[in-house]
C-alpha cells in the first residue's frame, strides 16, 4: 500500500538501438534522432533520444515496480525540459503526490534527471491500482 510522500528511484541508459527501434515502431525518423551528421548541425550538436521514448520509460516503472503490476494509467501530463543523450546514465524519480483510496487511484510525479541532477522530463500520472491504493471502505 502506497501513501502520499512515498518515493522510488531507478537508473536508465538509452542506446542508439533503443532509438532506432522506437523510430521503426513509431515512424518518427526525424534526423535529430537518427542522423549524426544532421544532428551535429543542430542546437544539440548530437543525436538525441526521442522525448516520448524517454518518457515511456516511466511506464515500465509505473506498470511493474511503483506502484506495480496491475496499474492502469488514466492520465499523464509531460513537460520536456532538456534533451536526453544516447549512452548516458539518467535517474528516474517517482513520488506519490495524492492518494484517493475510495477510487483506488493515486497521482505520481515522475522526473528524469541527468548526472548533473538537472531535470530533463517531468511527468504527473493518475493511476488506478487496487493493491497499491486499497479502499479504506468496509463492505
Amino acid at each position: 500500500m502506497l501513501k502520499k510522500g512515498d518515493t522510488y528511484s531507478k537508473t536508465i541508459v538509452f542506446s542508439q538501438e533503443d532509438v532506432e527501434t522506437f523510430a521503426r515502431i513509431t515512424g518518427d525518423r526525424n534526423p535529430i534522432h537518427t542522423d549524426k551528421e544532421y544532428a551535429a548541425r543542430s542546437p544539440f550538436k548530437t543525436t538525441v533520444v526521442h522525448g516520448m521514448l524517454a518518457a515511456s520509460s516511466f511506464s515500465g516503472v509505473l506498470g511493474m515496480s511503483f506502484p506495480g503490476e496491475g496499474s492502469i494509467v488514466t492520465n499523464r501530463e509531460l513537460t520536456f525540459i532538456r534533451p536526453i543523450v544516447i549512452d548516458e546514465e539518467y535517474s528516474m524519480h517517482f513520488k506519490v503526490l495524492e492518494v484517493n483510496p475510495g477510487e483506488h487511484k493515486g497521482q505520481i510525479k515522475s522526473t528524469l534527471k541527468n548526472t548533473k541532477g538537472q531535470i530533463c522530463i517531468i511527468g504527473v500520472s493518475t493511476i488506478i491500482n487496487q493493491v497499491a491504493f486499497p479502499s479504506s471502505r468496509k463492505l
